[in-house]
């Protein structure tokens, strides 16, 4: 939702406006370039670690509908379990590193906050985190 709808169409819609705008060819290439660096900017590919976490949280998705298609045969639900741990765990990573200060600070700010607002619109990852924070035991005070 996020990529589409924030990223994609917005800067779709500032690209068509400078196409309309455009004197040559050359300035036409400018504003194409500007729109392939925003889409990658704001959708945070340029960063390794956000970028290496998304591929393979695609990738688990991908993973689990292959083994969802053939449940009927080969499929068992430890399978399923591992996928979605390991999705729980990158999903968790890539919020943490998202809500890192070193981004909240950046000139990506308002893009990072609609992101966040989207990616824990029911405060799932907060919620989780909470929990996390409560279950970890603690050590004896002696």
């Amino acid at each position: 939702m996020h990529l589409q709808v924030d990223v994609i169409e917005s800067q779709w819609n500032i690209l068509q406006a400078h196409v309309q705008d455009c004197q040559d060819f050359t300035e036409l290439v400018g504003f194409h370039q500007e729109y392939l660096s925003a889409l990658i900017s704001q959708s945070f590919l340029d960063i390794g670690s956000v970028s290496r976490i998304l591929d393979s949280i695609m990738k688990l998705c991908l993973q689990f509908c292959w083994n969802i298609e053939r449940h009927e045969s080969s499929s068992t639900s430890s399978e399923l379990e591992q996928i979605i741990e390991e999705f729980n765990k990158k999903s968790n990573s890539l919020y943490t590193i998202l809500r890192s200060s070193r981004l909240a600070g950046s000139q990506r700010a308002p893009s990072l906050r609609r992101f966040l607002m989207r990616l824990n619109f029911n405060s799932f990852f907060e919620v989780r985190g909470l929990n996390v924070i409560r279950s970890r035991p603690t050590m004896p005070v002696l």
